[in-house]
């Protein structure tokens, strides 16, 4: 779950809808900046379900007793979190190896600067997994390798635009800590490895300094504002269920 708070309520978007969106912006790819064309679909895949093992986490919210919040992806336990994840990445290779490839990347990718005993288990049975796809997929050579790097990078901007529009309110100023506040990490070769970055210019609209797609993007973010006093007098999971879902509708333009 995606979360973060305001004065009276908390804003909730789940991860699954969060990759929804992650996912157009793969779709929405210039053809000219992406390499292996051939694979775009499974690297469309790969976005819209990147997330997909959280679905289940996400159905009922799970309250942080110690910090008085739900807990969001940020903070959830390790431990139950990879047997979802694992979950997850499975149901992916069950409808194309390549996309179960990324989606696995993905992961190792986050968590491999991560100390806790949970890591190790699920980074070496990841690693496994990746060997075997590789070899199945003979994508062993440099060029193959070269490839899924750049569909990975693709992957993980994709996941940081959406977060961008999901993990706060819009249009409010970021502190040098927060997330994004430095624009994106990932560079490419085709914007010279120049940093992409976002700036929200009116409610609904962001403009990115480089811009990876071939027309303007426009998403729709689904979520649920969760009153504060609602969770106290019923508790996080009815809370939850009883708030209304609504809509962010953003639209990505050049600068």
């Amino acid at each position: 779950m995606i979360v973060y708070e305001r004065e009276s309520d908390f804003v909730m978007v789940t991860q699954d809808d969060h990759a929804r969106v992650s996912g157009e912006f793969a779709k929405a790819w210039r053809s000219e900046y992406f390499l292996a064309l051939d694979r775009k679909k499974d690297v469309e895949l790969a976005v819209f379900e990147h997330d997909r093992g959280w679905i289940d986490l996400d159905e009922t919210p799970f309250w942080n007793d110690e910090k008085r919040v739900p807990f969001s992806f940020r903070d959830f336990p390790l431990t139950p979190r990879f047997v979802f994840y694992k979950k997850g990445i499975d149901e992916v290779e069950s409808k194309n190896k390549y996309a179960a490839l990324l989606c696995s990347l993905q992961y190792t990718t986050l968590f491999e600067m991560i100390q806790d005993d949970a890591v190790p288990s699920f980074l070496n049975s990841e690693y496994k997994r990746q060997n075997r796809l590789i070899n199945d997929l003979h994508l062993t050579d440099s060029s193959a390798q070269e490839m899924i790097k750049f569909h990975l990078q693709v992957l993980r901007f994709c996941d940081d635009l959406s977060l961008y529009i999901c993990m706060y309110e819009p249009m409010i100023q970021r502190s040098e800590t927060e997330w994004f506040a430095e624009g994106f990490s990932q560079r490419f070769p085709f914007f010279n490895y120049e940093k992409i970055t976002p700036e929200w210019v009116e409610k609904e609209k962001v403009i990115l300094t480089h811009f990876p797609f071939s027309t303007e993007v426009q998403v729709t973010v689904p979520l649920k504002e969760v009153n504060k006093a609602d969770i106290e007098n019923v508790g996080l999971s009815k809370a939850y269920k009883q708030a209304p879902k609504k809509e962010r509708v953003v639209q990505f333009v050049p600068k």
